[in-house]
């Protein structure tokens, strides 16, 4: 029985596919990407499982007054920039455009579902090109089109 690590009965699904009609060719390929999907998530698992443990031979490195792994901390800092995608200007204005009133950084995030720090570098963008306006401080910014 074709099982992955985290216990999918591969068989059991490719049976229940075919009793509902579904051709051999899709079957397959639904199979094929569950345990791709599968195997990336154990491999996604124990990379952060062996980052932790770099992170703490790290630790105890820095206690003992030596210099903790530049390579390392440089891969972290790149996957916490990585992890925040930026929002394209074309779209964040468009968007701004179809609103009516001025909206907080906030709102504009949430109606385009996208995280609002994503938003932080197209907005100051179109600010900067002055295709987009401001009102208020901080916070309290608001964009209007």
């Amino acid at each position: 029985m074709a099982r992955t690590s985290k216990g999918i009965d591969v068989a059991r699904i490719k049976a229940e596919l075919a009793k509902a009609g579904i051709k051999a060719a899709h079957i397959k390929e639904v199979t094929a990407s569950l345990v791709d999907k599968t195997m990336l998530q154990e491999l996604e698992r124990e990379r952060r499982l062996l980052q932790r443990a770099i992170d703490k031979i790290d630790a105890k490195i820095a206690k003992l007054g030596g210099a903790a792994s530049e390579a390392a901390s440089t891969k972290k800092r790149a996957r916490k920039r990585a992890a925040v995608k930026q929002a394209p200007t074309e779209t964040v204005l468009a968007y701004l455009k179809k609103q009516k009133g001025p909206l907080k950084r906030e709102d504009i995030a949430k109606g385009m579902k996208v995280d609002s720090a994503s938003l932080k570098q197209a907005l100051t963008e179109l600010v900067a090109s002055k295709q987009v306006k401001t009102a208020g401080q901080r916070r309290g910014t608001t964009y209007k089109a």
